[in-house]
């Protein structure tokens, strides 16, 4: 079962980060690239390359901005190879409780 961490914890590979995140290439909004109250499985690979790995140490109520890289072969052609930064607010963490 998951559970909400207590204020203050910080995120580890495994947990589930709640974030929301707004992307931009070259200062412009693109498709896809906006989320509000979004789960992330921090490790899981689900999201672009390099960009869960930088919200490891963060604390709950924290911002970050992550810079990434959409891989070459991404599947949106306008997206491919470009560099992009995310602004990422992270509400709180979930943790598999045993």
């Amino acid at each position: 079962k998951m559970v909400i961490a207590e204020e203050g914890t910080i995120i580890e590979k495994g947990d589930f980060a709640i974030i929301d995140f707004a992307g931009t290439v070259d200062g412009q909004p693109f498709s896809g690239g906006e989320g509000k109250g979004y789960p992330l499985e921090v490790g899981s690979g689900s999201f672009i390359p390099g960009f869960e790995e930088q919200l490891v140490g963060l604390k709950a109520g924290e911002n970050k901005d992550v810079n990434v890289k959409f891989p070459d072969e991404y599947h949106s052609e306008d997206l491919k190879g470009k560099e992009s930064l995310f602004k990422v607010l992270f509400h709180e963490v979930k943790r598999k409780k045993l």
